[in-house]
């Protein structure tokens, strides 16, 4: 397991040391969070899961209409139709997860051969923490569902 942490963190300051003289911009060139993601919510995957199966409305309203950072332990990753990533992130139990559509990566579409999240976080091991800024979140599947999320800059240690 440690090993699998020490490849990534290598891989990680791989990753951060080649974006930093990178131009293009985009989210993974972020070594730190923005003042945008610095004034959003954040939730974890489990909070998320208890207020969607408690039915709260007052408490889903906070993840319909606005965006916030959603952080959870990567539990499965799955390539879907038209290269859409979706991630599960541990919650209640390993059969009820929060699920993340991520949002295109064009770079990735494109196959310009630059490094997108899809790489990123395949080398990730399974239980490893993300954060991720989505849109918004719902139900879909009988399960939590956030949409349009893009991981973050700056990875935080692991915990």
């Amino acid at each position: 397991m440690s090993r699998h942490l020490l490849y990534a963190g290598l891989f990680l300051l791989t990753l951060s040391a080649c974006s930093e003289s990178s131009t293009d911009g985009g989210a993974l060139n972020q070594t730190a969070n923005t003042p945008a993601q610095s004034a959003l919510q954040r939730y974890d995957a489990e909070l998320i899961y208890a207020d969607f199966a408690a039915g709260d409305i007052p408490a889903l309203k906070k993840y319909q209409h606005q965006a916030f950072l959603l952080t959870g332990r990567l539990q499965k990753m799955q390539l879907m139709a038209e290269g859409r990533l979706l991630l599960e992130l541990k919650a209640a139990a390993p059969d009820k997860p929060v699920r993340a559509w991520m949002k295109p990566d064009d770079r990735c579409l494109a196959d310009t051969g630059a490094l997108c999240a899809r790489d990123t976080l395949a080398a990730l091991p399974r239980g490893f923490k993300v954060y991720l800024e989505c849109q918004h979140a719902d139900i879909q599947d009988a399960l939590p569902t956030a949409h349009d999320c893009t991981l973050t800059g700056g990875f935080p240690k692991a915990d």
